[in-house]
């Protein structure tokens, strides 16, 4: 799993992997990276907000 963080309240996944080595292939970075970009030029409109139910 790549990720990073993001001020100090959010942890924000970019990718999960599943992989047979311990290497992390670079098209997978590149990814991460990519994500990480668009995360932090509109990090609002790419935030999911959760409330769990209270039933």
């Amino acid at each position: 799993m790549l990720f990073f963080f993001y001020g100090r309240k959010r942890v924000v996944v970019t990718h999960g992997l599943k992989k047979k080595t311990s290497e992390i292939p670079s098209i997978d970075i590149d990814r991460a990276i990519e994500k990480k970009k668009r995360y932090e030029q509109d990090a609002e409109n790419h935030t999911f907000y959760w409330e769990p139910d209270n039933e």
